[in-house]
């Protein structure tokens, strides 16, 4: 059974077992609409000011850097990379497995530019290569 979100097709059946997976092991997990991260961020720091991690693969992640999801925003994709990455947030990204092999976050599909931004996030801990998935 696959669903539609953010105009892409999403295996419903894997994205359930993964919620599972996380609540069985006591962790709250949220389901949002919002196609930017920030924006739940933001949303979630109204209720709790505990810590938030944000469990997502290369596709995932990807879409967290599109400039164009920050058209709107005085700072831009900066900005809206601050508003996400708090001291309480940090982001665990698992390999991609679509086409013949997986592909890692090293290897995440982005312009060029943004690449300094992905090596200052992982050396400041805000996002973590998970490599073993």
């Amino acid at each position: 059974m696959a669903d539609i979100a953010n105009n892409e097709e999403i295996d419903t059946a894997d994205f359930l077992n993964r919620v599972d997976k996380l609540s069985a092991q006591g962790f709250h997990v949220l389901i949002s609409e919002f196609f930017c991260y920030f924006r739940v961020r933001q949303y979630r720091e109204r209720y709790s000011h505990e810590p938030v991690a944000i469990a997502t693969d290369v596709t995932g992640f990807a879409d967290i850097l599109r400039e164009d999801y920050y058209e709107g925003i005085a700072g831009g994709i900066l900005e809206g990379l601050g508003q996400l990455f708090t001291e309480q947030t940090t982001a665990y990204v698992y390999p991609n497995a679509d086409g013949p092999h997986s592909v890692k976050l090293d290897e995440i599909p982005i312009k060029e530019h943004l690449r300094p931004l992905v090596t200052y996030l992982q050396d400041r801990g805000f996002v973590v290569p998970i490599n073993d998935f």
